[in-house]
């Protein structure tokens, strides 16, 4: 009898344990880089409301609402194995947190080189093929300390770079970013060209 009575004991806590509804699906933990895109944009009024918009070759957008958005394509790896039977429920906590997405714990490669180049004529101080290191920002970061913060390795998929100075406003811009890793890999992709005023 006494043994009846510890399997009703036992079973429902194995049960809330095993499947309790609140458990998050297995994820990926880590990215591997594959490859590089990068969008232009820009905020635009529209009806009392700003607006993200994609700049195509010759648009042209005011210099304060530009900036670019990169993505580095990956692959996922690193699944967490799901534990097996326990007597101690394992998802109490997803009541308050979300379940991660893939890449969570960002990823392994370290960041080597991070540039911008002008391919026409920037301003009176950066000509065509000058690279802009001193001339932007990336996730509202001067570009040393982008690299120091991704020196152990990269944690985002995605990054913004804005620029500081103004361009000539006559002149139309185009970049070439090169994002470069410790491994030798490196993802260049180059932008269309607009005018900034």
């Amino acid at each position: 009898m006494k043994k009846v009575a510890l399997l009703l004991l036992i079973f429902p806590l194995l049960q809330l344990a095993c499947d309790n509804g609140q458990e998050c699906p297995q994820v990926n933990r880590f990215f591997n880089i594959t490859g590089l895109g990068v969008k232009a944009n820009s905020y635009e009024l529209q009806n009392g409301s700003y607006i993200n918009r994609n700049l195509n070759d010759l648009d042209s957008a005011n210099f304060h609402d530009f900036y670019l958005t990169g993505t580095l394509k990956a692959e996922y790896y690193g699944v967490i194995p799901k534990p097996g039977l326990t007597i101690f429920p394992r998802a109490f906590a997803r009541d308050v947190e979300p379940c991660p997405s893939a890449g969570y714990k960002g990823s392994e490669e370290i960041l080597a080189g991070f540039y911008m180049i002008s391919l026409g004529k920037y301003n009176a101080d950066f000509l065509p093929g000058d690279t802009l290191t001193n001339a932007i920002l990336i996730n509202s970061l001067p570009v040393s300390n982008y690299l120091i913060e991704n020196s152990q390795q990269i944690n985002f998929q995605e990054f913004t770079v804005k620029l500081k100075e103004k361009p000539d406003p006559k002149e139309y811009q185009s970049f070439k970013v090169i994002y470069k890793l410790k491994n030798g890999e490196t993802y260049e992709v180059t932008t269309p060209r607009f005018k900034l005023y």
